[in-house]
């Protein structure tokens, strides 16, 4: 059992400007037929492995480490084990170093924060039920280095792996290829998923259901799936991008607007003309959830269409479940003052959000 697994999750989500000092990284991506190694290591870790700096001017440029490459390369194929199935250990044809973009030279001062990737690529047959990682480069690297690997497979949970003298292999078992029709019924599910699971977006269908008649909300809800269709497909497409803490953001920003246009008595028949912008806000958000699974080309539409029925499925069911209670909350005498209490929670988790996305992320 690895119990430092859990610091993994924490340490890569760490931007590479918070790269740990003595760690390298590994990122495996497990596709049809073929098996995509990137090993990641800093210039200082890098000089553990082989020469870099060979006038011993401090100072190493993409020339010298072109120069080293080569030396580099041939130890990590032998002392990367990656096995598939009960095959011989193979990283693969290894590929140019990626230098870091707009750096021409890095100091010795800089070393420890300069990351460069090694990328290797490998054929193989058959989807493998099983791959066996075994790194024995402690010998140089020091019985303080740590690596940490991520594998992922498209469509699946990303497997995070922390690598150290003591624990230095891994067996992962591989998920197998899904069918065309069980890769849709999982972005359905998944879809459906985001909306139950993601609270904003509750809350804000719920702030447009309690100041809404049956025939306006027929009008927002077609507004609102048009909107976010768009800008979901922008999105995933990668036609339009925004940053995500301003989607996010965003997204908040419609919730108390929505709520503050309830509190004024400010609904009618119009609203479905600002559900529609709203809708284009959340469209970005629902996207990320997409963006994340590093969907491959050949079945980027399929999983888009099926992800946005699962959307709207589960908005349906949302809107099912809630009306009913609603309309009948309306009859009572107190469906003044429980509409208001309701918007007036729904802003302040909004103003929440909003403080929060914006100032403190």
């Amino acid at each position: 059992m690895r119990a430092v697994i859990g610091l993994a999750a924490l340490l890569f989500a760490l931007p590479a400007a918070a790269h740990q000092e003595d760690t390298s990284y590994t990122r495996i991506q497990l596709e049809e037929g073929r098996i995509t190694t990137v090993a990641t290591f800093d210039l200082h870790v890098l000089g553990r492995l082989s020469p870099i700096d060979l006038n011993g001017d401090e100072l190493i440029t993409a020339q010298e480490l072109a120069s080293a490459a080569p030396g580099v390369q041939a130890y990590l194929s032998a002392r990367i084990g990656l096995a598939v199935d009960d095959g011989a250990p193979d990283l693969g044809t290894a590929l140019a170093p990626v230098w870091p973009e707009n750096v021409s030279s890095a100091r010795s001062g800089d070393w420890s924060q300069t990351l460069v990737d090694f990328p290797f690529t490998r054929e193989i047959g058959a989807h493998p039920e099983l791959i066996t990682l075994d790194y024995t480069t402690w010998p140089e690297l020091g019985p303080t280095h740590t690596n940490l690997t991520s594998i992922r497979q498209t469509g699946y949970a990303e497997q995070e792996i922390v690598f150290t003298e003591a624990e230095p292999d891994f067996d992962y078992f591989s998920e197998a290829p899904a069918s065309r029709w069980e890769q849709f019924g999982r972005f359905l599910r998944l879809g459906a998923e985001h909306i139950w699971a993601g609270l904003d977006h509750v809350l804000f269908l719920v702030a447009l259901l309690v100041v809404s008649r049956l025939g306006e909300l027929l009008q927002i809800i077609t507004a609102f799936t048009v909107a976010h269709s768009i800008t979901l497909a922008l999105a995933v497409l990668e036609i339009v991008e925004l940053p995500s803490r301003w989607v996010e953001a965003g997204i908040a920003a419609t919730i108390v607007w929505v709520a503050y246009q309830n509190l004024r008595g400010h609904g009618g028949a119009h609203r479905w003309r600002l559900t529609f912008a709203f809708g284009l806000v959340h469209g970005f958000g629902f996207a990320g959830v997409l963006r994340e699974l590093e969907l491959p080309a050949a079945s980027l539409l399929r999983s888009l269409a099926a992800f946005n029925i699962g959307v709207e499925l589960g908005q349906v069911a949302l809107v099912a479940s809630l009306f009913p209670v609603i309309a009948l909350l309306r009859r009572t005498p107190v469906a003044t003052s429980a509409m208001t209490g309701v918007s007036a929670a729904v802003g302040v988790a909004g103003i929440a959000w909003f403080v929060e996305r914006i100032w403190l992320t």
